[in-house]
C-alpha cells in the first residue's frame, strides 16, 4: 500500500512539475509570437498612406485607415478579436505632425526610441490566457514599430548629372533606361502578381535585361520631385511632376539621385536600377499618370 501511496505521489509531483514548465514555456512562446504577430500588423498599418499627400510631396499616413488595418492584420495572424486585447498606443510620426528627430516614450513600458523618419508605433497588451494557452491569467505587454527611409531633405540638392547625347521622342520624352528598350512586363490591369499571386493591376511597365543593375535612370521630361524615398512594394521610389496633371514614377530603385523639390530636366539621372520593394529581380518600374490615374506609358512612346 506504501508502495502504491509513494508510487502515485511521485507521479503527482512529475505532472506537476511538468505543467509548471509548460506554463513557462507557454508564456515565453506566447511573448514571442505576440511580439511577431505586432510587427506584421505594424508593418501592414505602414502601408495605409496618404496618396493626395503624397502626390504633392509629402509623407502622410491615414490615420484611421492605418489603425483599422493593423487591428485587421493582428486579429486575423492571432485569432483574436478586438475584446480579447488593448490597444494601449497607436501612434504615427511624418510630415504632417512631427519634425523629426523625436523621441518616443512608451506609457507604462520600459521604451524609448528615435524616429528620424515617418513611422507607426503600437503597443498590445493582452494575456496568455486569451492569446496561447487556457491555463495561464498572465498579462503580456509588446510593443513595435515600423519606420520608413524617406529623404526629408529639401533644401540640398545632389549635383545634376544629365546623360548627352539623348534624344526626345516626337511628345518631347526621353527613354527612362537608355542602358536597354526591353520591356519584361507590360500594363495589365488583370495581371496575376508573381510574388503574392493573386491578380492585381500592374500599373506601368517593367524594363528589364541583363546586367542592368546600377544603370541610370533619367527623367522622361522636366519636372520637379514631389516624393524621393522608401515606398511599400515600389522600394526605392521617386515620383515627378511635370505639370497639368502628368506625373512619372520610377520604382525599385537601388539608388536615389534627387531630393524632395528638386527641380529636374529631361535625360537628367534620377537614380540607379535595382531590386527593392517587392521585387523579383532588378528592373525598372515606370509608371505614367495623370491626375493621379495611371496609363500605359508605351501610349506616350509611339
Amino acid at each position: 500500500m506504501n508502495l502504491i501511496v509513494k508510487t502515485l505521489a511521485i507521479v503527482f509531483m512529475a505532472v506537476f512539475g511538468l505543467t509548471t514548465n509548460m506554463d513557462l514555456s507557454t508564456h515565453a512562446r506566447a511573448s514571442e509570437y505576440l511580439k511577431e504577430d505586432i510587427e506584421i500588423a505594424v508593418h501592414d498599418a505602414a502601408l495605409q498612406l496618404d496618396e493626395t499627400a503624397l502626390a504633392q510631396g509629402n509623407f502622410v499616413f491615414d490615420y484611421s485607415r492605418a489603425e483599422q488595418a493593423f487591428r485587421e492584420s493582428f486579429n486575423e495572424n492571432t485569432g483574436l478579436t478586438n475584446n480579447d486585447y488593448e490597444l494601449v498606443e497607436f501612434k504615427v510620426f511624418d510630415e504632417s505632425n512631427t519634425k523629426f528627430p523625436v523621441t518616443f516614450r512608451a506609457e507604462d513600458l520600459e521604451f524609448e526610441d528615435i524616429f528620424t523618419n515617418p513611422t507607426v508605433v503600437a503597443i498590445i497588451e493582452t494575456n496568455v490566457e486569451n492569446y496561447f494557452s487556457p491555463n495561464s491569467d498572465d498579462t503580456v505587454r509588446r510593443v513595435a514599430s515600423y519606420t520608413y527611409k524617406v529623404n526629408l531633405d529639401r533644401k540640398s540638392s545632389p549635383p545634376n548629372t544629365i546623360i548627352d547625347g539623348l534624344v526626345a521622342n516626337e511628345n518631347g520624352l526621353f527613354w527612362v533606361v537608355p542602358f536597354t528598350r526591353n520591356i519584361s512586363s507590360y500594363f495589365d490591369p488583370n495581371r496575376v502578381h508573381p510574388i503574392t499571386g493573386v491578380v492585381r493591376a500592374h500599373n506601368g511597365i517593367d524594363i528589364a535585361a541583363t546586367n542592368i543593375v546600377n544603370k541610370p535612370v533619367v527623367s522622361a521630361t522636366d519636372g520637379k520631385v514631389i516624393f524621393a524615398g522608401t515606398v511599400s512594394g515600389y522600394g526605392n521610389l521617386v515620383i515627378v511632376d511635370h505639370g497639368d496633371g502628368f506625373e512619372t514614377r520610377y520604382g525599385h530603385l537601388n539608388s536615389i539621385n534627387v531630393v524632395n523639390g528638386q527641380t529636374v530636366v529631361g535625360g537628367q539621372i534620377l537614380g540607379l536600377v535595382g531590386s527593392t520593394g517587392n521585387s523579383t529581380g532588378p528592373h525598372l518600374h515606370f509608371e505614367t499618370r495623370i491626375n493621379g490615374v495611371p496609363y500605359n506609358p508605351l501610349l506616350f512612346y509611339p
